[in-house]
């Protein structure tokens, strides 16, 4: 049997909690287009979170 390690369980919170802020940023990204597009703070703020969800899910897709 194999100890517990704890680089292993780190990544594998590190996947749980990347996949959570991609889920969330879509979320938002998809609000924030819906009900903000007129206001330039709100593209502004849309144009953030597309970088986060691609730089996140990025993350997610190298080392998933």
């Amino acid at each position: 049997m194999n100890p517990i390690d704890s680089t292993r369980i780190l990544a594998g919170l590190n996947q749980i909690l990347s996949s959570a802020i991609v889920i969330l940023a879509f979320s938002l990204l998809v609000y924030m287009l819906i009900h903000n597009l007129r206001s330039s703070v709100g593209r502004s703020f849309a144009a953030l979170l597309a970088c986060m969800c691609f730089a996140y899910a990025g993350d997610v897709a190298c080392f998933g």
